[in-house]
């Protein structure tokens, strides 16, 4: 078998990388596309965590007595994704990192750091993707962060169980404080008027 024999058996492969690449570059332009919610000058940092592998789309919205899914937000905050069979250098690529403590301790693919909006109730709208055709899970928590302060939001059990804790550094380490200022915003009953 000559050279040019066995460009045939290569050239799928290369078609494969760059059809692979302009799909990758397209749904993160989509993703970016939305607008990122302003922290403002009163900001705190938070790492969000998927205790489970799933793609989660974090939102800031406007804290309510009830939501329903297709109530507004006031923008992006980040985007998750949490796949044990993706590639690493893909997954990487779409997550944020704000050189936040601690966060050597987790694997490099479960996690994103942002800065979120502090010193007032923050609505924290977050939509779950659950395979190809399936309908998306919502759940939005509401929560106060202090200015300056480090967090960390832990999201487990299909959006319905979140665990804050605040990141306390010192002597160079870091550990996780828990609190309970976290509160879920019920899903609204009924149809909209």
């Amino acid at each position: 078998m000559n050279t040019a024999d066995k460009s045939w058996f290569t050239m799928p492969a290369t078609i494969a990388v760059f059809t692979m690449s302009a799909l990758l570059a397209g749904c993160a332009d989509i993703i970016e596309a939305t607008t990122k919610a302003d922290p403002g000058g009163d900001a705190a940092r938070v790492r969000f965590r998927l205790a489970e592998p799933g793609l989660v789309y974090i939102r800031e919205a406007f804290a309510t007595p009830c939501f329903y899914s297709t109530d507004a937000t006031t923008g992006r905050i980040a985007d998750l994704s949490y796949n044990t069979q993706a590639i690493r250098w893909i997954v990487e690529q779409r997550l944020d990192r704000i050189g936040m403590p601690g966060g050597e301790a987790y694997s490099s693919i479960s996690y994103t750091e942002a800065r979120v909006r502090a010193g007032k109730p923050v609505a924290i709208r977050l939509m779950e993707i659950v395979g190809n055709g399936n309908i998306p899970r919502y759940a939005q928590w509401t929560l106060t962060l202090e200015p300056g302060k480090d967090y960390e939001m832990l999201l487990s059990k299909g959006l319905g169980s979140v665990s804050m804790s605040q990141i306390v550094s010192g002597e160079g380490k870091s550990q996780l404080v828990p609190l309970d200022n976290a509160v879920r915003t019920p899903y609204c009953q009924g149809q909209r008027s």
